[in-house]
């Protein structure tokens, strides 16, 4: 498997186990505090759809298909 990031520059590269998995290790380069985040309308969302992607959430607020999500994704 190899991860690219969006300039396409190959962020990891990683062999499939023996039970066709794919580990990867890694650390993260600078904290961040998740806490606060959670407080943030737009988290708060995003907890609640089963952490779907926020380009997913900004996409049913533009198609008003949630109403309520319009207001705290800047539609």
């Amino acid at each position: 498997m190899t991860l690219w990031d969006r300039a396409r520059k190959v962020l990891a590269r990683v062999r499939r186990s023996s039970n066709h998995l794919y580990i990867l290790n890694i650390k993260q380069s600078k904290p961040e505090c998740w806490l606060t985040k959670s407080m943030e309308d737009a988290w708060l969302w995003h907890a609640r759809y089963s952490h779907v992607n926020f380009h997913a959430l900004k996409k049913l607020a533009n198609k008003d298909m949630v109403i309520v999500l319009a207001p705290v994704l800047g539609h």
